[in-house]
């Protein structure tokens, strides 16, 4: 990409991998999706159960992800059949993210303090409970 050679993985990450790797809780989330949709517990279990994101990720030699790719289509699909429900042709439907200019001196990001830093997990309840 952009002349780097890179390396590509590919993987169907699970909701409840994705929620657990950021350290957030999926029964929290499950119970969110409860309350504010009214969703039956059991169909809001399988809900986060079964939702999957496809994704791809393409890494150069000094281990910078250079792109990220989400299948959101595909995404879409397999939840719609894993409840027998229609859902309209999505074509292909992906979000790319591509990072560039490693190597530009101009780029400063100073790193928090990690007592400085926000708490999604806090930030995410708000967002559900509203």
């Amino acid at each position: 990409m952009d002349g780097v050679p890179t390396t590509g993985a590919a993987a169907d990450v699970s909701f409840v991998d994705m929620l657990e790797a950021q350290g957030l809780d999926a029964d929290e989330i499950t119970a969110g999706l409860i309350d504010r949709t009214g969703v039956p517990a059991d169909e809001a279990q399988r809900i986060v159960d079964v939702f999957t994101i496809p994704i791809e990720v393409w890494i150069d030699a000094d281990d910078h992800v250079r792109r990220i790719t989400v299948d959101v289509a595909k995404s879409m699909r397999a939840m719609a059949e894993e409840f027998d429900e229609d859902v309209p042709d999505l074509g292909s439907f992906s979000i790319t993210v591509d990072f560039t200019d490693y190597d530009d001196a101009s780029i400063h990001v100073d790193i928090p303090d990690p007592a400085a830093t926000v708490d999604i997990t806090e930030n995410l309840r708000t967002i559900l409970d509203a």
